[in-house]
């Protein structure tokens, strides 16, 4: 069986992502009409900031050690600060080519935060190439999260075309394309879209 390339884009660090710390209780991904927040603690809240910092300068060690620091501080992962922390302690590890450093972290992460969209998308490239069924569960999760989530769509397609289901795989791939057109370029010539 053909392997296609993928959008192996990894979900970078929320700091590198520019997104802020969302500090409002939403860590089952439920929502409800009050406005709940929860309480973070200042000291996780800035050892996550320091791991952040750390990270984007590239010091990955003492990342670590701030974002070990923050889980910590937050044992009821108020704002969903060590779901973060462990999150972007798997980049690192996926970047470094840790590959069972980082699944542990993303899947601690998801423990905590079953919803979280980079988590979901980042370990669903691991499992890609060993476990692509498991892989294309975590990318329809993603889409159930997010329909426009171009990446997840177009991998999703690639998987299942790979895997038999040419219809969903063009399908999955059109709305990716509609979406981010430049995806267009990614599609193997082995892949016919005019099914």
């Amino acid at each position: 069986m053909k392997v296609f390339t993928r959008t192996k884009k990894l979900i970078p660090s929320i700091a590198a992502l520019s997104l802020a710390i969302t500090l409002s209780a939403c860590s089952s991904g439920s929502s409800s009409s009050s406005s709940t927040t929860t309480t973070v603690p200042s000291a996780s809240k800035s050892l996550l900031q320091k791991g952040l910092a750390a990270q984007k300068a590239g010091n990955y060690p003492q990342a670590r050690s701030y974002y070990q620091q923050a889980i910590a501080a937050d044992p009821t992962n108020a704002g969903n600060i060590s779901a973060i922390a462990y999150y972007d302690m798997g980049v690192i590890d996926q970047r470094n080519g840790n590959r069972a450093g980082a699944l542990a972290n993303y899947n601690k992460a998801l423990a905590l935060y079953p919803n979280f969209q980079p988590a979901l998308y980042n370990t669903a490239i691991l499992n890609t190439a060993t476990n692509p069924t498991h892989a294309l569960e975590l990318y329809n999760r993603l889409i159930v999260l997010n329909p426009k989530y171009a990446n997840a769509l177009f991998n999703s397609g690639l998987l299942a075309y790979q895997m038999g289901n040419t219809t969903l795989g063009v399908q999955r791939i059109k709305a990716a394309i509609a979406i981010d057109p430049a995806l267009a370029k990614r599609v193997p010539a082995s892949v016919n879209l005019n099914q």
